[in-house]
């Protein structure tokens, strides 16, 4: 498997990062990636680690980035991280907090020459499997007493058609009423309770609660008929005039002898009216052809004259009035029980109603006598069913209440124990499985590591031991037990390199050859007497396994270096066997390129370093101002190392500006010495500041101090000056 690129990425310095087509794919063999710190080259390795995890977890660090990979086998996007697991290994900050940072030092303490005696948590985890089983069955009881209760209350007569409690339940009818209504009554009625109500407050007495029934189911059928009745009046009062109207209406229009043995309203009329329409006689895409016959239409004038507009309005009329009338006539038909008197008025007035209409169709040009009709339902009536209803409900809901949350309380302490039980037993689990990844990694690797301590830090005598009495092994230093605390970040840093190299190529745990492995920052703060030991060991891991594909990313120049001749053949990189890239930090966010030709130029990465500050020192630009503070901080390292040796990057800048210092007196005036020794001191503790925080503490655009890089210019300035001031010969050299 290979990864061709990643063709976009958004998150943190790659703001909306797009795969130039230009720069071409990844090697398949060998990649160097050089990135300055903040540059983004730690989220490419995380992206990358997100597919070996098969997740992108919180620590890493990358929550709700967007990237989509380009595999040999297809692209896959951050949703699609599954089926990787044993294809891609990748070292980097976060590999080393697993690997390490730990107070149980898993893979490095719990190494051991002895086998691992795992049969104590074996009987642990079959006593918890054991205890799980006798547990009894969770039982879910409560859930009946819902629904019966909900199919009781469904079940009152009178109260389906009515809303419910609009304070518990902002919607429904009560014949919808189901299991989650009558949890939210519960809920409503634990509030309650915790304010200082009973449960027996709600609860009245048999026969009190049956009377209630009763008088909603009769108020319910009262309230119903009231209504029917009331609406088919109100309709009547608003529609007299306009009924009247049509009754005594006599049309304008000139009768077909054909059609009017046809009575209005009969099928043959209707057929005919309704065919002016279809066949759009009144319109200016009128058919000339019969659609069912197909036969020329010859009587257009007849037809028209006879459904004049005013035949029309006036059928349109009858037969609305009719169907109000046969719905009216039936529902205030069902009406028995109650306003017994209004209602037979009212259904001799439709019937009455239902005569006249047959009349002026069967006769359009005579005028029918008219309705007349006085209002029955002058004053509104009201009913209150809706807090007979509620008061009900919550009566049913009470009486089941202790019942119902026993019940449920009684579920819930068996799920949580079980639940419990269930967790205790995954972490033994957790446990064995890592005790016995312990006790199949135990002396060989550690011989392993041993060697490579040996060889990177020969002058330092750190290595593993046996532990007394425990399983594994312990750190030691000069022979002398010590704790991980005691060792430096580039120890511990080279420690996990040094077991991820082994891992990855463990007999028993081998991945696949084929697969992809990535190292960020190996050389991560460790010196330059161990650098080199490092780049052998890289070098030697791909060398041996060509079949992998490696991306080796680094802000270190001299690691880089190495790699860059180690590449070079007549003069020319091996393009047969690497590609080097480079990852810029810009305005508008990060980006991956191929690598500067001139990096590709210089052997050495000092004169490098000296000739791209020489060209960016009067730059205004932010990118070329973190470049500036990269850069500065590799030339004053370099410098300092062979003009002073051994020693931390701030004092031995400080034996630089005491020199400039005194440079700068010994060629000045005696009683500017003040304002000299006052400007020296600003300008090295400045200098300090300025290549610590470009180069190494953010991540950025956004968390950088710009104030402090846009003084670039100024640093680089100074760093010539005081360069050409202390060693003359030094600064001629290169012709700055």
């Amino acid at each position: 498997m290979k990864i061709k690129k990643i063709q976009n990425i958004k998150c943190g310095a790659f703001k909306n990062f797009i795969w130039d087509a230009t720069v071409g794919d990844f090697h398949d063999k060998v990649n160097i990636i050089l990135g300055w710190n903040g540059s983004g080259k730690t989220i490419v390795s995380r992206i990358i680690r997100s597919y070996e995890k098969g997740i992108i977890n919180s620590e890493d660090k990358i929550n709700g980035a967007q990237f989509t990979t380009q595999f040999d086998t297809g692209a896959k996007k951050h949703s699609e991280l599954s089926g990787f697991t044993d294809k891609i290994r990748v070292f980097n900050e976060d590999y080393i907090k697993e690997a390490i940072d730990q107070t149980h030092l898993p893979y490095v303490v719990a190494i051991g020459s002895a086998g691992v005696d795992f049969s104590k948590k074996e009987k642990e985890l079959e006593g918890a499997k054991e205890k799980l089983s006798k547990l009894k069955a969770c039982k879910n009881e409560y859930d009946d007493i819902s629904k019966e209760v909900s199919e009781n209350i469904r079940k009152i007569s009178g109260i389906g058609h009515l809303r419910k409690d609009p304070v518990v339940e902002s919607n429904g009818l009560y014949n919808s009423y189901i299991k989650s209504s009558f949890e939210k009554r519960i809920e409503w009625l634990s509030k309650a309770i915790i304010e200082g109500k009973q449960v027996d407050d709600f609860i009245s007495e048999e026969s009190e609660l049956k009377q209630r029934i009763s008088t909603l189911s009769n108020l319910s059928v009262k309230e119903r008929e009231y209504k029917t009745l009331k609406k088919w009046n109100d309709w009547v009062v608003e529609k007299t005039d306009k009924i009247n109207k049509y009754l005594t209406f006599i049309p304008v229009y000139k009768e077909s002898k054909r059609l009017a043995k046809y009575s209005d309203g009969s099928l043959e009329e209707k057929w005919v009216r309704e065919g002016i329409g279809i066949h759009k006689l009144n319109e200016t895409e009128k058919l000339n052809h019969c659609l069912f016959c197909e036969s020329e239409i010859t009587n257009e004038d007849e037809l028209l004259k006879h459904f004049s507009e005013d035949v029309m309005e006036l059928s349109n009329a009858l037969d609305g009035i009719s169907a109000k009338t046969e719905s009216a006539i039936s529902e205030i038909g069902i009406c028995e029980s109650f306003y017994v008197t209004k209602k037979e008025t009212l259904e001799t007035l439709f019937l009455t109603l239902r005569s006249r209409v047959e009349k002026k169709r069967k006769d359009i040009k005579k005028i029918v006598e008219k309705i007349t009709f006085d209002d029955l339902f002058v004053e509104e009536e009201t009913f209150d069913v809706g807090s007979i209803a509620w008061s009900i409900e919550k009566d049913y809901v009470a009486r089941a209440y202790i019942k119902y949350t026993s019940k449920k309380k009684e579920y819930e302490d068996c799920q949580a124990e079980k639940s419990k039980h269930e967790g205790d037993i995954k972490l033994i689990e957790e446990d064995l499985k890592e005790l016995k990844k312990v006790a199949k990694n135990v002396q060989i690797p550690a011989d392993r590591i041993n060697r490579l301590l040996k060889s990177t830090f020969p002058y330092k005598e750190i290595s593993l031991d046996d532990s007394d009495g425990e399983v594994g092994y312990v750190l030691k230093r000069d022979g002398a037990k010590c704790e991980l605390s005691s060792l430096s970040e580039g120890e511990r840093n080279f420690l996990a390199l040094a077991y991820f190299l082994l891992s990855i190529n463990d007999e028993d745990n081998q991945i696949d050859k084929n697969s992809v492995i990535v190292i960020d920052d190996p050389v991560s703060s460790l010196d330059s007497d161990s650098l080199f030991q490092v780049f052998a060991i890289l070098s030697g891991e791909i060398e041996s396994r060509p079949d992998r594909q490696y991306f080796i990313l680094s802000h270190n120049l001299d690691i880089f270096g190495h790699l860059l001749q180690s590449y070079r053949k007549d003069g020319k990189i091996r393009d047969d066997l690497v590609k080097f890239f480079q990852i810029s930090l810009k305005n508008t966010g990060s980006t991956i390129q191929e690598l500067d030709d001139n990096l590709k130029k210089y052997r050495s990465d000092y004169l490098y370093s000296i000739t791209k500050l020489n060209e960016v020192k009067d730059s205004i630009d932010l990118d070329d101002a973190i470049l500036a503070a990269n850069l500065l901080r590799r030339a004053l390292e370099t410098f300092l190392h062979f003009k002073y040796g051994h020693g931390d990057l701030k004092s031995k800048l400080a034996q630089l500006y005491a020199k400039y210092k005194k440079y700068r007196l010994d060629n000045s005036n005696p009683a500017d010495k003040d304002v000299i020794e006052q400007e020296v001191a600003q300008e090295e503790k400045v200098m300090y500041r300025f290549i610590n925080h470009g180069s190494h503490e953010f991540l950025g655009f956004d968390k950088y101090d710009v104030t402090v890089l846009q003084a670039s210019s100024q640093r680089i300035k100074n760093f010539f000056e005081v360069i050409k001031s202390v060693d003359k010969d030094h600064y001629a050299t290169y012709n700055i």
